[in-house]
């Protein structure tokens, strides 16, 4: 197993030959507002990406993981750049922020349950 930290919770997980893209967030440095409900008024991302998201891509991860559906988790540039083919695993009750979009392109997303995987869309 090996895992490396990209920035904030995004994380890319190898695990016995499987690449897991965790938790992406790759919006620009500064271009998202603060964290809501926090004294920090500092905008997010803190800090740039470490590569970039098209060489981050470009490793072409097997699955995706979304542990929730905070904007540092998960947004809109990472929404727009990643494959709409690639497995999306995610909480029950988040489908619909992935089984539909604006584009009309649907995502093959797989609820996160304890001892199954349920697949809708």
């Amino acid at each position: 197993m090996k895992l490396r930290l990209i920035r904030h919770a995004t994380l890319w997980l190898n695990y016995a030959g499987v690449q897991f893209l965790i938790d992406p967030m790759f919006s620009d440095q500064g271009i998202n507002p603060p964290i809501v409900n926090t004294t920090n008024e500092r905008r997010n991302p803190l800090v740039s990406l470490p590569i970039s998201s098209e060489e981050m891509l470009a490793l072409s991860p097997d699955a995706i993981i979304v542990t929730h559906l905070h904007p540092d988790h998960w947004d809109v540039a990472a929404k727009e750049a990643l494959n709409k083919e690639t497995a999306l695993y995610c909480q029950p009750g988040n489908d619909s922020e992935f089984t539909a979009s604006a584009d009309g392109l649907s995502r093959r997303r797989y609820d996160m349950v304890q001892g199954s995987s349920k697949c809708a869309g």
